[in-house]
């Protein structure tokens, strides 16, 4: 469940920021575009934590607990093993590229744009983290390898 957590935060965080963005009422293309990075940021970030959630539930049912050669096994096992990480780290990549053209819409100001570039760059390094934090102790990826 720690890397559901992570995708549940990381969609919040993206909501709020899409949130922000849409009620300033800018309708030219740069923020209409930061807007679509964050909503698709959104979709993909929700997209992975419901798959890790329905992982961890899927492997805890009782026909899922003992291993199978059965292909359908492997499937879901492969499945809920690199579709969150992937759907999250796409919504990481759209989002820092949602916020580095937010940086440079015309209505933002100098001071602002250093704050935000400073702090993309800092977003950066603590995604990676997140990240592999993620992939290195989500409930599915272990209870695989437990087995």
């Amino acid at each position: 469940m720690d890397f559901a957590t992570v995708a549940i935060f990381f969609s919040s965080i993206t909501a709020t920021t899409l949130q922000f963005s849409f009620q300033s009422g800018d309708s030219t293309i740069s923020s209409t575009i930061v807007n679509l990075c964050w909503f698709a940021s959104l979709v993909l970030s929700i997209a992975s934590a419901t798959n890790s959630l329905l992982g961890v539930l899927v492997h805890q049912s009782p026909e899922y607990l003992r291993p199978s050669h059965n292909l359908d096994f492997r499937f879901l096992q492969n499945w809920f093993k690199y579709v969150p990480p992937m759907l999250l780290t796409i919504s990481g990549v759209l989002f820092l590229v949602g916020f580095c053209g937010f940086t440079f819409l015309p209505a933002m100001s100098i001071s602002s744009q250093v704050l935000i570039v400073f702090l993309c760059k800092s977003w950066e390094k603590g995604t990676d983290n997140l990240i592999s934090i993620g992939k290195g102790h989500s409930s599915c990826h272990n209870h695989f390898h437990n087995h």
